[in-house]
């Protein structure tokens, strides 16, 4: 006579084969079953505050005698450098990036005179004549502690206008890791919402791209923002400036 103590390993043993049944099915669902994918595009964006600039200042000179106009000009262009050095910037830092000398041309306004004029001297202006030259400086800081001072060395020389600046990072690599993690961090949230949204799973990831904004990498110190030049060289002073790095990644995710 069978009794319910008798029965119960039989019991637990059909229990089991259910359940591992159930399971196995369900596995073997999960892996011959059809998948869905996703393609995603993350972005990661950030902003760093400019730690180097360089700037350009061009100075201007004009005379009745281009020689006089080239005297001045070379005259002021040495004057700006001593200031800058006084200032602690390296002379190699300090660099012509051109000079040019404008040829006398019909179209150009000229006094009727008979006899040219004399070289100017003394007190006269030097920003008078139909020969000017003019050659640009291109001044870089390797911090923006100071940048003050640099605008004020220039206003001091009445020839000099500044004529813009270059903001920039000295070692953007070391933010692009980060960049990189918020696309990949943003991506994945857009993958969870998606499958929460639709009662599925986040399965493997299939693949990942570079997109079209990649993080730039750079060189030394690369130009980021331009400044407009500025009317005149009276009240430039400095704001805190930031470069804005971004960087896009085309993600494939698989759902179950």
């Amino acid at each position: 006579m069978f009794t319910f103590r008798k029965l119960l390993p039989f019991l637990v043993l059909v229990v089991i084969g259910i359940v591992v049944g159930i399971g196995g099915t369900l596995f073997i669902q999960y892996l011959r079953g059809p998948k869905q994918t996703v393609n995603i595009v993350g972005e990661g964006n950030m902003e760093v505050t400019a730690d180097q600039v360089t700037l350009t200042a061009t100075i201007t000179n004009s005379s009745w005698s281009q020689s006089q106009a080239a005297t001045d000009n070379k005259k002021d262009i040495q004057e700006l450098k001593d200031k800058l050095i006084a200032l602690g910037i390296p002379e190699s830092r300090i660099t012509t990036s051109s000079n040019s000398i404008m040829p006398f041309s019909d179209i150009m306004p000229v006094p009727q005179i008979i006899q040219p004029m004399p070289p100017l001297s003394g007190n006269a202006p030097k920003n008078i004549g139909n020969q000017p030259v003019t050659t640009n400086l291109n001044i870089t800081l390797d911090t923006i502690k100071g940048i003050d001072k640099l605008f004020a060395a220039i206003n001091e020389v009445s020839t000099a206008k500044i004529n813009g600046t270059n903001y920039s990072l000295k070692n953007p690599s070391s933010y692009q890791s980060q960049v990189r993690q918020k696309a990949l961090e943003d991506a994945r949230k857009q993958v969870e919402s998606i499958a929460k949204i639709n009662h599925l799973h986040v399965d493997k990831l299939l693949s990942i791209s570079n997109g079209y904004n990649p993080v730039p990498i750079m060189k030394g110190a690369t130009q980021f923002e331009s400044g407009s030049a500025p009317s005149s060289n009276t009240n430039v002073t400095y704001g805190e400036k930031t470069i804005p790095l971004s960087v896009t990644y085309n993600v494939s995710y698989e759902l179950y």
